[in-house]
């Protein structure tokens, strides 16, 4: 079980913002061994408001650009896994549980809900 948090300040000299950076970002963190076999584990994350550039294209004028605020956003995801032996495991991992709808930058949604499934191997060379 761990929590994160930060908090940042910058320093623009070259630039009219930090764009793309949050001023805060935190998380909130557990995995778990159930029993000999089974692994859980979950995450929960927060970052903050960040500006973005927004290029606006124009057929009667020159192109500009436009300073937009990007929402601050929560995210959830969980795994849970079985261990057959020390080199075969299979898994199941969710993402975007809460199926927020959000910019990670300017015009770029997330996906929804993610479901991912796998199995891992892994090769002894002995």
């Amino acid at each position: 079980l761990g929590l994160k948090a930060e908090y940042f300040t910058y320093d623009v000299k070259n630039e009219e913002e930090a764009w793309n950076l949050p001023d805060i970002e935190a998380s909130l963190f557990l995995d778990y061994q159930i029993n000999e076999h089974w692994f859980a584990g979950a995450n929960l994350f927060y970052v903050g408001e960040r500006k973005d550039l927004l290029f606006v294209p124009s057929l009667l004028a020159p192109p500009t650009n436009q300073v937009v605020t990007l929402d601050s956003y929560f995210d959830a995801n969980a795994h849970v896994g079985y261990r057959f032996n020390d080199q075969l495991s299979a898994f199941v991992k969710g993402s975007n549980l809460l199926n927020n709808d959000y910019q990670r930058w300017s015009d770029f949604q997330v996906q929804g809900i993610q479901v991912l499934g796998g199995v891992t191997y892994k090769f002894d060379y002995n």
